[in-house]
């Protein structure tokens, strides 16, 4: 059982860094907002993720483990995790929180007789497909909010809206 523990320590998630140069990676494992759990990248089931979580403490250097939560997981299924971490005997048991940042500002297209803008900058009508192709490249795409001055013709209008 400890060598399966130690391959499993070994294998680590792909972005986890060790703390030093001779601390094993963290064990994660990933709460879903469905429930399921997932140990380094794995899909489990509770049993599974019981037995397996279990034998990691024997091994030397012991890895931490990391708890991470998907969206909407309620905190008695966090609190729970915790709790078994250091009931299997980890000693150092983490809730790895997911900052959310706030969504960028969108891209503001104003519409006008004399002139096209996007975010105050003034484009040739000719160079909208490329400004548009632009946008639907990032990542993440932000949203583009169309504006128009009041009265405007939609033969000018549906052109623009057109080459989004």
């Amino acid at each position: 059982m400890a060598a399966a523990a130690a391959s499993l320590v070994a294998a680590g998630p792909a972005h986890a860094q060790p703390d030093s140069r001779t601390a094993p990676p963290p064990v994660v494992v990933d709460i879903q907002k469905n429930g399921s759990l997932i140990l380094n990248g794995v899909p489990v089931s509770d049993a599974q993720l019981g037995e397996r979580l279990s034998a990691l403490p024997a091994v030397e250097p012991q890895p931490e483990l990391h708890i991470r939560e998907g969206s909407i997981v309620r905190s008695a299924q966090v609190s729970l995790m915790i709790e078994s971490g250091k009931r299997f005997g980890f000693r150092q048991v983490c809730n790895v929180m997911t900052v959310r940042l706030p969504p960028k500002p969108p891209v503001i297209v104003t519409i006008a007789d004399a002139a096209i803008t996007f975010d105050g900058e003034v484009v040739a009508r000719e160079d909208l497909a490329e400004r548009f192709e632009a946008i639907a490249k990032r990542d993440p795409q932000p949203e583009v909010h169309f504006r128009t001055e009041r009265g405007l013709s939609n033969q000018i209008v549906a052109p623009v809206m057109a080459a989004a």
